[in-house]
């Protein structure tokens, strides 16, 4: 029986050795200043008009002429995000027209029943959280524009709290929105929506400083396995103990 003891006491010490965690700080992070999209990114584009272009240090979506439709350029990560608290934030600006700037984190479409959380600068007119959860769809206003945002770079965080299942958007550091939304198993998109609804003229995004933080450290990978034999490893410790 103590052979058999020793047995699973070893087992478990490999297994919670083999475990690594990951510390709280920065996961990824991108300033957009290499000469193509890195692999963290693929980009979608709505209208064969839209470019996205990454040069000068910033990540550029222009559309030469407002589409009738509200469509959409974007890059999206591809990893999936959640299950653990993390968080998001880039810098943006809208040097030209009146387009939307999204920073948005949200779960595949067309599985189960995706959940989504977002901010965006509207029409060059005001700020707005967007929120597709289980009892809410669309936009709320937050807070006017700044009047500054063709020239003075601006930034967008949202931060995930996943024992609670909540966001929060932030502006500048400053909280403006928490929202009830389940973000586990989400991708991270930068993006542009135009529509000739706020203007017929040409738009431009940009965005730099890209960050993904861990909030706080958690198991790699989350294992139950693992679990079992640090706690396993964490018994025998202090049976010895007496």
């Amino acid at each position: 029986m103590r052979s058999l003891q020793s047995l699973v006491a070893a087992i478990a010490v490999l297994t919670c050795l083999s475990t690594p965690a990951v510390a709280a700080g920065v996961l990824y992070v991108d300033d957009f200043s290499d000469a193509t999209l890195n692999p963290f990114w693929e980009t979608r584009i709505e209208d064969p008009g839209f470019s996205i272009i990454q040069n000068s240090g910033m990540l550029t979506i222009d559309s030469p002429t407002a589409p009738s439709a509200h469509l959409n350029a974007s890059i999206d990560s591809v990893g999936r995000y959640g299950g653990t608290d993390f968080a998001v934030s880039v810098d943006y600006r809208v040097p030209q027209g009146n387009a939307m700037a999204w920073l948005t984190i949200g779960q595949d479409p067309g599985v189960g029943n995706p959940e989504t959380f977002g901010m965006y600068l509207f029409g060059f007119q005001d700020y707005r959280r967007w929120l597709d959860n289980a009892t809410n769809f669309g936009g709320q206003v937050v807070q006017a524009n700044f009047g500054n945002e063709r020239t003075v770079w601006h930034n967008f965080k949202i931060s995930y709290d996943a024992s609670a299942q909540s966001a929060s958007a932030f502006i500048d550091n400053v909280m403006v929105s928490t929202e009830s939304v389940n973000l586990d198993n989400s991708f991270i998109r930068l993006n542009m929506k135009d529509s000739s609804v706020y203007g017929p003229g040409p738009s431009q995004v940009q965005f730099d400083n890209f960050h993904l933080s861990a909030v706080s450290a958690v198991p790699e990978p989350s294992s139950a396995v693992a679990l079992l034999g640090c706690l396993v490893v964490e018994f025998v410790r202090r049976r010895r103990r007496r």
